[in-house]
């Protein structure tokens, strides 16, 4: 088990040196206010009480679904990918089938009051085929653990975004101001964890293909 958790938490710091050096080189210059906003402690799996403290705050929205990773090999198989997703918000635009992206957290804080008055210039649109697979794997593939509904008309702006328990304050405190969106229909939130500490990643799950190739080839670019 000592060797378990030493191998967890080597993966965990070098996940958190991966994003933040990803947003330092990706238009994200100052981000590097944010490092000390930054938990090295990544956990896996966890209970879902001590995962909604965490985001508490993005309640305050009236429709939100909080995700997860259905089990350790699906943790293994997506958390490179949504760890390069973690500086990204996605818009969707529903009313006119148009999408959008942030790729900053410096530019997010501002974004709901330029979108309160109808101005979308600090938005870069994308294309379906890059928003899709996003929107389809937090929707159709992880599992949901929270869904609060408190509006039953439909508002112009979905909102989609991966997150994880290891982001600060700092970085809440920029995020949350989308749930200000006064067009916001629905949040969604994937947190980079798998529900449930029963479904911790296992030495025998760090011997499947998913995993191995995680540790071998994903965190190499620490090396």
């Amino acid at each position: 088990m000592t060797k378990l958790k030493y191998m967890i938490r080597s993966i965990s710091y070098r996940i958190v040196c991966c994003i933040v050096v990803l947003l330092l080189f990706t238009s994200c210059q100052p981000f590097i206010r944010l490092i000390a906003g930054v938990s090295s402690n990544i956990e896996p799996a966890m209970e879902n009480n001590k995962r909604l403290k965490h985001y508490q705050p993005y309640l305050n929205a009236d429709n939100v679904s909080i995700y997860t990773f259905k089990n350790p090999t699906e943790w293994c198989k997506n958390i490179n990918y949504f760890g390069g997703q973690i500086s990204t918000i996605y818009f969707e635009d529903i009313e006119n089938n148009k999408y959008y992206k942030v790729s900053c957290y410096d530019d997010i804080k501002d974004i709901y009051a330029d979108l309160n008055r109808g101005d979308t210039s600090l938005l870069k649109a994308v294309l379906e085929d890059e928003f899709l697979p996003i929107k389809n794997y937090i929707v159709q593939t992880s599992e949901m653990v929270f869904n609060q509904k408190k509006q039953e008309q439909s508002k112009k702006w979905n909102v989609y975004f991966a997150s994880g328990t290891f982001m600060g304050g700092l970085v809440k405190k920029r995020t949350v101001t989308v749930t200000k969106i006064k067009e916001l229909n629905h949040l969604y939130i994937l947190d980079v964890s798998v529900d449930d500490p029963n479904k911790t990643i296992s030495e025998k799950d760090f011997q499947t293909y998913e995993c191995a190739e995680f540790t071998k080839e994903k965190v190499n670019c620490l090396r």
